[in-house]
Parts: C-alpha cells; sequence; structure tokens
C-alpha cells in the first residue's frame, strides 16, 4: 500500500497538469507527462503503447503501468478468425478478444465480461488478476467497435498500482476524441 501512495505522489502531479498527445488511428487522447508512447504493429493491429517511466522495454510489469491502444479493421479481424463478421455485441466481443500473457500463473477473473461504454460508444469490459513475471498484476480490458474498426484498450498494472493504472485510464478515457 506505501509502494502505491508514494507512486500516486510521484506520478499524480505530472498526470494532473502535464499532459502529452497520444494518436493512433481513429482516435486521439492524452497521457500523463514523462511517460513512454510507443507505436507499432503486429498481426493486423496498429498499436499504441503509453508506459509509464517504471516500465522498461515495455515487458516490465513490476511497479509499473502499460497501457495498450489496439486497432483493427472490423473484417481484417473476421478474416483472421476465419469467420465472415466480428460479432456486433460487445460484451460478446470482449469475451472472443480477452486474452492473457504467454506464462500467466493463477488467473481470476475480479469482473468478468460485461457491457460498458466507452467514448459515448457502447463497449465491452473485463478485468482479470493474475501472476505474471513473479509479479501480482491487474488486467482491465476495455473492447468498443466504432464504424469499422474495433477497438481494444487494456491496462496492464502491477496489483500494488491499481489506482495509478485506474488514474491513466480515467485521463485517457476523458480526453478521448474519435477521429
Amino acid at each position: 500500500m506505501l509502494v502505491a501512495l508514494v507512486a500516486l505522489a510521484l506520478l499524480a502531479p505530472a498526470s494532473a497538469h502535464a499532459r502529452q498527445r497520444v494518436t493512433g488511428p481513429g482516435f486521439r487522447t492524452v497521457a500523463p507527462s514523462g511517460w513512454h508512447v510507443k507505436h507499432g504493429h503486429g498481426g493486423g493491429w496498429r498499436i499504441t503503447t503509453v508506459s509509464s517511466p517504471a516500465a522498461r522495454g515495455g515487458a516490465q510489469v513490476q511497479n509499473a503501468v502499460l497501457v495498450t491502444i489496439g486497432s483493427i479493421p472490423a473484417k481484417s479481424l473476421a478474416r483472421r478468425w476465419g469467420k465472415s463478421t466480428v460479432p456486433r455485441d460487445p460484451v460478446k466481443l470482449e469475451q472472443a478478444l480477452l486474452g492473457l500473457p504467454p506464462g500467466v500463473q493463477g488467473y481470476t477473473p475480479v469482473l468478468n465480461p460485461t457491457a460498458t461504454t466507452f467514448a459515448r460508444k457502447p463497449g465491452g469490459t473485463s478485468i482479470l488478476a493474475y501472476t505474471f513475471g513473479g509479479t501480482s498484476a491487474r488486467q482491465t480490458d476495455i473492447v468498443v467497435r466504432r464504424g469499422r474498426r474495433v477497438f481494444q484498450v487494456q491496462v496492464l498494472t502491477d496489483a500494488n498500482l491499481v489506482d495509478v493504472g485506474n488514474s491513466a485510464l480515467n485521463l485517457l478515457r476523458s480526453h478521448w476524441r474519435w477521429r
């Protein structure tokens, strides 16, 4: 708990006052100042990763927060699944996209896939707890289909820094704009 309070004290001024712009295909938002922003792609997904200063190389979970924003054309995703279309129901889409990093141990659902809204669009969300790389971790997923694209926002955080991860997600959500 003390680690989380210290991290919040260190990160709060940066996230409350200074922000940096984050853009990707079909969206723009902001992230806390000093966090790393990296753009990439893989498997048909366009990926934007926003990571706290403690995240080394994007794979470090201990004492870190990783936010991954992925987008893919719905048609491409359907082809990858060998289907003609992807589910329109956001909860079913969340269930279909829900995944865990390799090497996860002790998986426990905290919140089973359920309906939510994200930037005024219906979505699906879920929260998972597990051990990853020897660290207790918490993963929050949000999936939204907007037009012909599917967007997935995933927050992976050290279980001791869930409040920091939630603050980062709330900042990203409150400034999210569709393009």
